[in-house]
């Protein structure tokens, strides 16, 4: 199965998924000062969703930063968002972590076994990880219901509508989405596929 079918599969899969889809426990006020959630890619972009949606009492950061800044790990629960749970500096970051939850579909991932915790996502997400957009959409959900209550819509028209105004839509070889607070992540996110499965020159910013 090629990239373009797989995340059109998946497309197609979500809204099955969202019926199953498991909410964390909301973590508490005091416990969401002392958390990061980290991840890179579209693992990121679920991390700043986490962000956004505590009104910025967690936070997050690229794992990367967290290797050069010890320190701040060494303090802080940090929350893992890997699909894989094989990015390399994920694993080295959680080692060295005062506390490390991987929010992960791999049970049996290096980074998985070297946290103190695992919150497993279950959605399926035809064995191409930078694909999925379910995978995403379960991590994202995840790394929000952590700190926010959240409801899921029922309601399959908008579903419908998106899948309507996508066939009206006309678009350049040269894209630009905007966002802002909830939905810059997400501007991120759709950028990045773009990019990955059709190869246009896509960019992501800030309304501002």
């Amino acid at each position: 199965m090629n990239t373009i079918e797989a995340y059109e599969k998946d497309i197609h899969l979500q809204l099955d998924f969202l019926k199953s889809f498991r909410k964390q426990k909301i973590l508490s006020h005091n416990q969401q000062k002392n958390i990061i959630f980290s991840g890179s890619g579209d693992s990121l972009a679920s991390s700043m969703l986490a962000e956004s949606f505590s009104c910025g009492i967690v936070k997050a950061m690229d794992p990367l930063d967290l290797y050069y800044n010890k320190q701040l790990v060494k303090s802080k629960h940090v929350y893992f968002v890997s699909i894989s749970g094989n990015t390399i500096t994920n694993i080295k970051v959680a080692k060295i972590a005062k506390k490390a939850i991987a929010i992960t579909s791999k049970s049996e991932s290096r980074l998985a076994k070297v946290s103190d915790g695992i919150i497993l996502l279950s959605a399926p997400n035809n064995g191409i990880f930078t694909a999925g957009s379910i995978s995403f959409l379960e991590s994202a959900l995840t790394c929000v219901s952590l700190v926010k209550k959240i409801t899921i819509p029922k309601d399959s028209e908008l579903f419908s509508k998106a899948k309507s105004d996508a066939k009206k839509a006309k678009i350049s070889k040269r894209i630009f989405i905007l966002g802002n607070f909830f939905t810059f992540p997400l501007a991120m996110y759709c950028a990045a596929k773009f990019y990955e499965i059709l190869g246009y020159d896509a960019h992501y910013s800030r309304i501002e």
